[in-house]
């Protein structure tokens, strides 16, 4: 596993095309100069781009994590960011963390994503 899904929003999805949903915030270690990447849509509509820790951290980006399903890597990343660890020993981390707090994502989706 080189990408760990942090937060899902499915919103109105059902499996279709769509331009807006799911929205999928990962973590990807195979680019650590961008490891935060946010993917929006499905299909065609599939958007997505990657930021660096600090690009998420200053954009506000981590704030959109505080939230019961995704707490978790919050918290990982707010305290890896305060120690100011590597992507490298931040993935590790999300990955021990995400072992325990994995998503509620459907089948078909993970299929999908390929983690």
């Amino acid at each position: 596993m080189n990408r760990i899904p942090l937060d899902i929003e499915l919103g109105s999805w059902d499996g279709g095309h769509d331009g807006t949903y799911p929205k999928l915030t990962v973590f990807d270690i195979r680019s650590p100069s961008t490891p935060f990447v946010i993917t929006e849509g499905w299909g065609h509509g599939l958007m997505g781009r990657g930021y660096s820790s600090r690009e998420f951290l200053e954009s506000g980006l981590l704030e959109n994590l505080n939230k019961p399903n995704s707490r978790w890597a919050y918290q990982v990343i707010k305290l890896s960011f305060s120690e100011n660890k590597k992507p490298e020993a931040m993935f590790e981390l999300l990955l021990e963390s995400y072992r325990n707090n994995p998503l509620n994502i459907s089948d078909h989706l993970l299929s999908c994503l390929r983690f």
